[in-house]
């Protein structure tokens, strides 16, 4: 089984000539059938993708807002601990 990308010595990653060779082929084969992709097909798949970043980059917003929240809820803690401890070091007299 042919791995469509290699890492070169230096460590960067290309496309293996195996994987041009097959995609060559498979285009080849689909064309000489008679089939093709519809024509507006290149167009929603890029409308896809832009919907699928747009989504992505929300939620990581808000990944980010959670974050800042526990942080801020952790600190309400710490200083509600230390308010508490104060009351139990006090001498009741």
């Amino acid at each position: 089984m042919s791995q469509p990308f290699e890492v070169t010595e230096g460590g960067q990653v290309v496309i293996s000539r195996a994987a041009i060779d097959d995609a060559s082929v498979s285009q080849f084969l689909f064309s000489g059938a008679g089939l093709g992709l519809p024509e507006d097909w290149a167009q929603r798949s890029q409308e896809k993708a832009d919907l699928l970043e747009r989504r992505l980059s929300k939620l990581e917003a808000g990944m980010e807002s959670l974050k800042l929240a526990d942080e801020e809820i952790r600190l309400h803690a710490v200083q509600m601990r230390k308010f508490i401890e104060g009351f139990s070091a006090a001498d009741p007299k």
